[in-house]
């Protein structure tokens, strides 16, 4: 039984990873990672003002030494001028109603690229001429998916300062539990982001999908997603990409830490639609959405293919 559940989470992931380069997923990924870079000073003031109110005046450095912990010390400097800009005292009302504004148009461009993306990841489309009401009731939506992730991010951030500070605690009274520690804060940041990427899954694309189908794929997200980032953190850390770059080197480090997350979220996501295939469980489109008819795409691209091989050919004879 066990050799079976091998083979088949084997079969899922080659599979998935044929769909990804498939789709061009990296190109959606890179896209995504764009958007998220222009919206990232509003994104981070609400959740900057949601930790504040929870966690109190600390949570500013508290979140500065969780991405530095994520990113290293280059991309965390980024982070760092962000997190200094954005808790500067408004001067005016009429600062903050555009700051509102920059906020629902920034969130409103995340969502909308990341629901287009994982449509095309389930081979779903959304429909035309929905109307203005959809619209609206779109950009809201995506103003509680934002704030709700952000509040899940820092509840995870609470909890790994806390891991954190019992590790320091536990250290001074017997040096060998700091590697259980952290494989505690492991497991606990796993389960978090977990929940994060379940809930992605879930409410953001066009798409009814099985519960069971949404968990098993945002469980194998998240420890990929972990492993990537302890990898990654390392790599950046002893990297000179930050160097490289001159002045804008610590920005590049979080550009490719963004992108690096949303290669592995798609990914995760291509992951559960090929299991879901192959365990025979359906997803239907929403009621706003049609399904893509994967099967003509796949028959243009290889008419496509199959036109340029014979004008090749028909050129290679021509030539003396």
């Amino acid at each position: 039984m066990f050799s079976n559940s091998m083979k088949r989470f084997f079969q899922i992931s080659k599979e998935a990873a044929s769909d990804f380069f498939n789709d061009d997923t990296m190109t959606l990924a890179a896209a995504l990672a764009l958007y998220t870079v222009i919206a990232l000073a509003p994104l981070v003031t609400v959740m900057l003002t949601i930790a504040g109110w929870i966690f109190g005046e600390q949570a500013s450095q508290s979140f500065i030494t969780q991405a530095e912990g994520l990113i290293g010390s280059a991309g965390a400097e980024a982070i760092r001028g962000i997190v200094d800009n954005a808790t500067k005292p408004s001067t005016g009302t009429l600062q903050g109603i555009i700051g509102f504004v920059v906020l629902l148009v920034s969130a409103s461009a995340v969502f909308a690229q990341l629901q287009s993306s994982l449509n095309r990841v389930w081979n779903v489309i959304a429909k035309s001429g929905l109307g203005i009401m959809h619209m609206i009731k779109t950009r809201l939506f995506s103003m509680a998916v934002v704030a709700s992730l952000a509040f899940l991010l820092m509840v995870s951030l609470g909890v790994s300062t806390l891991l954190a500070a019992l590790g320091s605690y536990f250290q001074t009274l017997a040096p060998e539990m700091e590697f259980l520690m952290h494989v505690v804060n492991f497991i606990v940041a796993v389960g978090v982001t977990t929940v994060l990427f379940a809930c992605i899954f879930k409410y953001i694309p066009d798409v009814i999908i099985r519960w069971s189908d949404v968990w098993v794929g945002a469980a194998v997200t998240a420890i990929l997603f972990n492993l990537g980032q302890l990898g990654l953190g390392v790599y950046l850390g002893n990297s000179s990409t930050a160097t490289e770059y001159g002045a804008a080197g610590s920005f590049m480090v979080l550009i490719l830490w963004l992108y690096y997350s949303t290669v592995i979220l798609f990914y995760g996501a291509q992951w559960a639609q090929v299991r879901a295939r192959i365990m025979g469980n359906r997803f239907e489109p929403a009621e706003h959405a049609n399904r893509l008819v994967v099967e003509a795409r796949d028959a243009d691209d290889k008419e496509a293919e199959s036109k340029i091989a014979d004008r090749s050919s028909k050129e290679a004879t021509k030539k003396p």
